[in-house]
């Protein structure tokens, strides 16, 4: 029974189910939390979905309007129910990346998967980031520490001031 309301409840992160002898039974859910809202390139309606920090697509309506946007390239766009990947999961990484203290001044708004080389991330201040590191399709330590290093980068090239007026960052 466990496994059939995780499947079909895509929002139910775990979900405990213990029984007492004779007559009791204790049913314990965890819903997951969104970090990012799914939307769709060139579209100006809200699809609902949103991603956790395992990736997994689901439907959630209340509190999301602040929430960092990926946008996908085409529609349908990743169903609920399913976990991203590729260049959509290296912008989930971006974003967590940057919920770091020592990131938080970039404040990721959006990210556009629709590049096939990069990504591009529009910051607090409207400007916008051209981003790749080595193995952002991958989930290692070499990718992680590579991407913390052009997110320093772009921190200290922002805030050295040397050109104030930059609206797109390569990095």
């Amino acid at each position: 029974k466990r496994g059939e309301l995780l499947r079909n409840i895509p929002n139910l992160r775990t979900i405990r189910i213990s029984r007492t002898l004779p007559d009791k039974v204790t049913v314990t859910a965890e819903e997951r939390t969104p970090v990012a809202r799914m939307e769709l390139k060139g579209r100006k309606t809200v699809s609902g979905r949103v991603v956790d920090t395992e990736g997994m697509v689901f439907i959630w309506q209340r509190g999301t309007q602040t929430l960092p946007v990926i946008r996908e390239p085409q529609a349908p766009g990743t169903p609920k129910g399913s976990r991203i990947r590729g260049r959509t999961l290296a912008a989930l990484r971006l974003i967590e990346a940057c919920r770091d203290p020592d990131f938080l001044e970039l404040g990721v708004l959006e990210v556009d998967v629709s590049k096939h080389d990069f990504l591009v991330a529009t910051l607090g201040n409207y400007s916008k980031v051209k981003i790749c590191w080595d193995e952002m399709d991958e989930s290692t330590a070499n990718a992680r520490k590579d991407l913390l290093s052009r997110l320093t980068k772009i921190r200290d090239a922002i805030r050295s001031r040397v050109t104030p007026d930059t609206v797109i960052w390569n990095a």
